[in-house]
């Protein structure tokens, strides 16, 4: 197959099943469209000018294939496994993707490692790859706005919603140590500053980005109520976006 543009729809139509099979809606393949959808804009970054836009849309369309039940039993997945072994069967899987494209290896190479690496803490703009940081850039500015909101819930669908026992002050943000959706919530407040330059903050509408606190607030608020803790919310956000 020749055509990158081909190969985008048959890449996107033969993971149509195993994105059905997602196990949250908030990682589907109307996620990666709404991060496709973001590629001319962050291609206007600085730092990341040099983006191959149809490299960006591929790593967007695979970039969530291992939150799939479907898939992950096709890999061989499975909880608790070591890490070195789970990104070992997850870049033989990626790499079984891409194998019948058009892309060299080079930017097969690229696409895979970017997919495996895109979920890491930091950004390292010295030694990450344009495409890595692009990918990062889109995953985090469009968990912000309304959709944002409703992808947030869903995405912690065996998760309770706050924290009986202490709601507020919340101390980890690492995906495996979420307690509640309303933890998860303060954890995209953070992914604000830690977009790695102003130009992508740029790219989050304000009015998204104060919708998102107000809405926390209104969430903080309620549970404060319902459980009669002090409303500690303003910290947490507070704490969240840091100095911005």
């Amino acid at each position: 197959m020749e055509d990158i543009g081909e190969f985008k729809d048959c890449l996107k139509e033969s993971l149509r099943f195993h994105y059905a099979n997602i196990i949250c809606p908030a990682h589907d393949l109307l996620h990666s469209k709404e991060m496709m959808l973001l590629g001319p804009r962050i291609k206007s970054i600085a730092s990341c000018k040099t983006l191959d836009l149809d490299l960006f849309d591929v790593a967007c369309i695979i970039h969530s294939v291992d939150r799939s039940q479907s898939a992950r039993r096709e890999m061989g997945l499975r909880d608790g496994m070591p890490g070195a072994e789970f990104k070992a069967a997850l870049k033989k899987y990626l790499e079984h993707l891409l194998a019948d494209g058009p892309l060299t290896d080079r930017e097969r190479d690229q696409v895979v490692d970017a997919v495996l690496q895109h979920g890491k803490k930091s950004d390292d703009l010295e030694h990450d790859s344009v495409l890595l940081t692009a990918l990062r850039i889109a995953d985090k500015v469009v968990r912000f706005g309304p959709l944002g909101i409703a992808q947030i819930s869903a995405h912690h669908r065996d998760k309770p919603l706050y924290d009986e026992i202490q709601p507020f002050n919340y101390v980890s943000t690492e995906e495996g140590k979420l307690n509640s959706v309303y933890n998860d919530f303060c954890r995209v407040l953070e992914w604000y500053g830690m977009l790695p330059c102003d130009e992508a903050r740029a790219l989050i509408k304000l009015e998204y980005l104060r919708l998102q606190a107000d809405y926390q607030r209104a969430l903080g608020a309620q549970i404060a109520e319902i459980t009669g803790k002090p409303n500690e919310v303003e910290n947490d956000i507070a704490k969240a976006l840091g100095k911005y």
